[in-house]
C-alpha cells in the first residue's frame, strides 16, 4: 500500500460516519465494525495484517480466545465463523466475520496527549552521533530493548525534545548515554539510556542513507542474528521455519550480497518487479522493528522495508526459485499467535481500574460477562486521566492474558481504541 492508497482510502470515508462520530451510544447494537488505517513505508507494498479475537461465552462461562499468525494479511477464522479477508478491516456481526469493503480512518492516531502522558522515547525522541541525527524506533509503543544487546558505551550526549513542551518547567532536553548495539553499525542504529532512566531504547538514523548492497545491509544490520527467517507467508498461508533453515537461507542470500540497492520511487513500475509470491515477517527486537516485510517476488526481485525506506535487489528469477523451492521444502505449519481483546461497554471508571461489560456484543446477553481492567499501561492510564473515556463508551482492549482463577480481572492491558456509533447503530472501533 503506497501513499496515495492510503489518501484514497481516506476519501471513501462518509461523510456521515465522520459528523456523525461522537453521536450518543444506544444499547442493543448488533454489529461492530473495526477498521484499520494502515502505515505505508516508502513504495514497499506490504500486506496488511489482522489480529483479533471474538470473545465468546457459552453459557458454563468458559471464556474463549482465538489466536493468530503472525504473517502479513493472514487471519484466523473465529469458530463458529464465517470468515473472509478484508481490504480495510473486518466487520463482526454477532457471532461471525464477514467482508466489508470501505473503512473509517482511525482518529485515536491523531491524539496528541499532554507532554507527561507520553512515553519518555517519545518526549526526547531525536539524538546525535557523528553528524548523524536519530530518532526513537517505538516512541507510541515504549518498547525498550533487552540489555542482552547493549553494547559499549559511545558517548554522553542530550536527547531533543519532539516539541515545545507545555507548561514551560518541562525541559525541552535531556542527558542521556548513546550506546552500540551489539553487531550493528552506529551509523544505523544505536540505543539510548536516558539520565535516571534504566531501560534501553533503540533509535534509527533519521535521515536517507540506503546501503550500497545487500551485503552491507545484512552486515550493517547483523541480520543473520538480529533477523532469523522462521515466520514465512506464502500462498496465503503462514508458516514457520527452524533456526537451521534459517542459517541456510541467509547463506543463500549471501551469495547475492553484490546486489546493489535500488532505491528509485517508481521501482515497481520501472523495474516490473511483479507482485509478492513468498515473504519473511521481521521481528528484529535490536532494531525495534515489528511486522516489517522481507519479501520475495515473480520478477526475480527481493524487496523489503527493514528501514521504514524501499529497497529492491536483482537477485534474478533462477536464485529467487531455488530460495523459495528451499523454503517451501522445509516449512511447517506455524503454531498459532495469541492475542487477547476484550469488546464492550464501559460501566465504571476510577484512577487504578476500569470495568467493561461486553453484554452488547453478546448474540445471546445472558452471557455476557463483565472485566475489572487495570491500569497498569501508560496508554490506557492516559484515557483516564485525560478524561478521553466516559461510562458508556464501547471499547476494544488488548491484552496478554489473565489469570485462569480470575479470568475476568485484567492486569495485562496494554492498548485501548474506544469505538463511535453511526446513524444506523453501527459501532465502529479504529485499529
Amino acid at each position: 500500500m503506497n501513499t496515495d492508497d492510503i489518501l484514497d482510502a481516506l476519501n471513501e470515508v462518509d461523510d456521515t460516519c465522520i459528523k456523525n462520530a461522537r453521536t450518543p451510544k444506544k444499547k442493543g447494537h448488533k454489529a461492530l465494525w473495526i477498521s484499520t488505517g494502515a502505515v505505508a513505508a516508502a513504495c514497499l507494498l506490504v500486506a496488511l495484517r489482522f489480529s483479533f479475537s471474538l470473545r465468546q461465552t457459552p453459557p458454563n462461562k468458559h471464556i474463549h480466545h482465538d489466536g493468530y499468525c503472525d504473517c502479513p494479511d493472514c487471519q484466523i477464522t473465529p469458530t463458529p465463523a464465517i470468515g473472509q479477508k478484508s481490504s480495510l478491516g473486518i466487520a463482526y456481526k454477532n457471532d461471525f466475520r464477514q467482508r466489508n469493503g470501505s473503512g473509517l480512518y482511525s482518529p485515536e492516531s491523531m491524539i496528541t496527549w499532554p507532554w507527561e502522558y507520553i512515553f519518555i522515547c517519545d518526549q526526547y525522541p531525536t539524538v546525535e552521533y557523528n553528524d548523524i541525527t536519530y530518532r526513537s524506533r517505538t516512541s507510541y509503543t515504549g518498547n525498550a530493548v533487552s540489555e542482552s544487546w547493549i553494547g559499549a558505551k559511545i558517548a554522553d550526549t542530550a536527547a531533543r525534545g519532539g516539541y515545545a513542551p507545555e507548561p514551560a518547567s518541562y525541559a525541552y532536553s535531556m542527558a542521556c548515554e548513546l550506546f552500540e548495539i551489539k553487531g550493528i553499525s552506529t551509523d544505523r542504529f544505536l540505543a539510548v539510556k536516558y539520565e535516571g532512566h534504566e531501560e534501553y531504547y533503540v533509535f534509527m538514523q533519521d535521515t536517507f542513507n540506503p546501503p550500497a548492497t545487500l551485503g552491507d545491509l545484512i552486515t550493517d544490520l547483523s541480520l543473520t542474528e538480529t533477523f532469523p527467517l522462521t515466520s514465512l507467508y506464502y500462498e496465503s498461508e503462514c508458516y514457520s521455519l527452524s533456526e537451521t533453515d534459517s542459517d541456510a537461507l541467509w547463506e543463500l542470500f549471501l551469495t547475492h550480497a553484490n546486489c546493489s540497492t535500488i532505491t528509485t520511487d517508481f521501482a515497481e513500475e520501472q523495474l516490473s518487479l511483479g507482485k509478492n509470491v513468498m515473504s519473511f515477517t521481521i521481528n528484529a527486537e535490536a532494531l525495534g522493528i515489528y511486522n516489517n516485510a522481507w519479501s520475495l517476488t515473480s520478477g526475480g526481485y527481493l524487496r523489503t522495508n527493514i528501514e521504514d525506506y524501499g529497497y529492491y535487489y536483482n537477485l534474478g528469477k533462477d536464485a529467487v526459485k531455488e530460495i523459495m523451492d528451499f523454503a517451501e521444502s522445509h516449512k511447517k505449519a506455524a503454531p498459532p499467535k495469541q492475542e487477547f481483546t476484550i469488546m464492550g461497554e464501559v460501566t465504571e471508571i476510577t484512577d487504578t481500574y476500569i470495568k467493561v461489560d461486553d453484554t452488547v456484543f453478546m448474540e445471546h446477553p445472558e452471557v455476557g460477562v463483565e472485566f475489572t481492567v487495570e491500569l497498569n499501561d501508560l496508554r490506557l492510564e492516559r484515557y483516564v486521566a485525560c478524561d478521553r473515556l466516559q461510562v458508556g463508551d464501547y471499547v476494544l482492549i488488548s491484552h496478554t492474558g489473565s489469570d485462569a482463577a480470575n479470568p475476568t480481572h485484567i492486569v495485562t492491558a496494554y492498548d485501548l481504541r474506544i469505538g463511535y456509533i453511526d446513524d444506523t447503530g453501527t459501532i465502529y472501533i479504529p485499529m
